[in-house]
């Protein structure tokens, strides 16, 4: 609910953009009676009254309306211009205000950071997580790299293992929360010097392999609800403005 501080703040932009609009509605209304005009002339003359016989009194009233109405036209735009400037300057007034307006429009507004911020939490920690999947693939294979793979295996879980805890800590400030799972790094070896580690790994592989493909999807998820919430968001500021513009007083 706005104060009654609220409404004098706004009292004098409000006026101004009814008058605004006032401009807009007459202009529209000119326009199309001056494209009528032309329409009737074009409908009761031939184009050689028109356009070629210059002498004719049916070819300059057909120019002289089809300028006037070029002429209604740039009118239009014109006040469609200063409409869009006020309503922008008063949406920059009115956001301070929304709290008191929209009671959800608070939770939005926490929403969207949490979702932004997550999201970015997704991208930052697709990284070390793709490492990882692509480490333990080769370590539990036996090709030329598996030696190698198997070496850097144990730092790769580590940073994997901080990268989802960095995610998760992201995904609480989302309500509801997105569904996020990864048990999968929990059960994973600390380290594949063994067949028995091995063997494990194998077992595990088709679902770390999975993670990137899951976190691309969860940010693609997240960034849809930050869009969504913000389109939110503008839709109840621009009711929030009509209302207040078209109240009377």
């Amino acid at each position: 609910m706005l104060t009654d501080g609220d409404r004098a703040r706004l009292a004098p932009y409000l006026a101004k953009m009814r008058s605004a609009r006032a401009a807009l509605a007459a202009a529209v209304r000119t326009a199309a009676e001056t494209q009528t005009r032309v329409t009737e002339i074009k409908r009761s003359s031939t184009l050689w009254e028109r356009w070629f016989n210059r002498d004719s009194a049916t070819g300059a009233a057909f120019r002289e309306a089809r300028e006037i109405a070029a002429e209604a036209r740039v009118a239009v735009k014109a006040r469609e211009d200063d409409v869009r400037d006020l309503d922008r300057r008063f949406d920059n007034l009115l956001e301070s205000l929304m709290p008191r307006i929209d009671p959800r429009y608070e939770a939005r507004a926490r929403l969207i950071e949490s979702c932004a911020h997550a999201a970015r939490e997704c991208q930052a920690m697709r990284h070390p997580i793709g490492l990882l999947a692509s480490t333990a693939r080769a370590a539990a294979q036996n090709g030329d790299d598996a030696e190698a793979a198997r070496y850097r295996y144990p730092d790769r879980l580590v940073e994997a293992r901080k990268a989802v805890r960095a995610v998760q800590l992201a995904l609480e400030a989302v309500a509801p929360r997105p569904q996020w799972n990864d048990a999968v790094l929990d059960r994973l070896p600390k380290t594949v010097g063994d067949v028995t580690a091995i063997r494990r790994l194998n077992g595990e592989l088709p679902k770390v392999t999975q993670l990137p493909g899951r976190l691309d999807r969860l940010r693609a998820e997240l960034t849809k609800r930050q869009r969504d919430t913000e389109h939110a968001q503008l839709s109840a500021r621009y009711k929030a403005r009509d209302r207040l513009v078209n109240r009377p007083d």
